[in-house]
């Protein structure tokens, strides 16, 4: 029998397959992310550094920019002018303290999502599970109840996204790919100060500060989702269901403005349909693209 990990793993694996992203480096947002409003918080997101492994993403304590530039001031630059590692060190000492910025904003992301293709794919039943995803509506326990029962009988889904971007934006003057490039290319030896405690294995080895980073960000908007049940629900049990709509339903709990959750059940089956629709302008991010540091370099 179908559990609730179950269909949500079989789900999510239908949707990367549909959108064209590789499992190994999407990070499920849960729930459905609104995209930042400014520049600076965007930016913000994109200085976070994801933390190891995990179905979700989530960010760890270190920030990219600084990891980047304790790697940078730690290295020795070479005689020539046009060092990498040279050139890298003076932009980070003209950049000094200010916030880390890169080449696009949210203004840019607002402009490439309106021009973005339309998605659409089915969705039907049976799985491979993958422990700690949520139930039937946000927060919920995926094991127990209501979300125990939809997850046991068959389920069919049709997405629509209106409009589906990956929004890859690179990191401004402050950063430097070919120093960075070159220092992960030779673990030992120059460039790296054999005095210094920044190695190759602290900054890009298994627990380093630069082991992996967040590259993209999916984000769609026009969402139109249909979920059918065949699983009967009693009256208690749909009066559970309508108590978690506030929290969304099942399968990215979108809440918020521009937001229409409803679930609708037959007067004679107790059978529910699941729909979820925003408006065109309303933006949700739903998955982040990590990558480990020689696939983010293109090495």
């Amino acid at each position: 029998m179908s559990t609730f990990d179950d269909l949500q793993q079989a789900y999510v694996s239908s949707e990367l397959r549909a959108i064209g992203l590789q499992s190994a480096t999407a990070r499920l947002f849960q729930p459905g992310v609104t995209v930042p409003a400014t520049d600076a918080d965007l930016w913000a997101l994109f200085n976070t550094i994801p933390t190891a492994g995990g179905t979700f993403y989530a960010p760890s304590i270190l920030a990219f920019f600084t990891g980047y530039s304790t790697l940078i001031n730690a290295l020795v630059p070479g005689t020539n002018p046009l060092d990498p590692v040279k050139v890298a060190q003076s932009r980070l000492a003209a950049w000094g303290s200010k916030p880390p910025t890169w080449n696009q904003g949210v203004e840019a992301l607002s402009r490439a999502l309106q021009a973005a293709s339309r998605l659409s794919f089915n969705f039907n039943n049976p799985a491979t599970p993958d422990p700690g995803y949520w139930g039937l509506w946000g927060h919920s326990s995926p094991i127990t109840g209501p979300s125990d029962s939809y997850a046991a009988g068959s389920v069919s889904v049709s997405t629509a996204f209106k409009h589906l971007l990956s929004f890859t934006p690179t990191p401004g003057d402050w950063y430097v790919s070919t120093a960075i490039s070159l220092a992960y290319r030779n673990k030992t030896g120059a460039p790296w100060n054999p005095a210094s405690p920044v190695t190759w294995q602290t900054t890009f080895g298994e627990g380093g500060m630069l082991q992996q980073m967040l590259a993209a960000l999916v984000v769609v908007s026009g969402i139109d989702i249909t979920a059918n049940s065949s699983t009967s629900f009693s009256p208690p049990e749909q009066a559970l269901i309508a108590a978690g709509l506030p929290n969304g339903l099942w399968p990215h709990y979108l809440t918020g403005s521009g937001i229409n959750t409803k679930a609708s059940f037959n007067a004679t089956s107790g059978q529910m349909t699941t729909t979820i629709t925003s408006t065109a302008s309303n933006a949700r991010m739903l998955f982040a693209v990590v990558m480990p540091a020689q696939q983010y370099l293109g090495l």
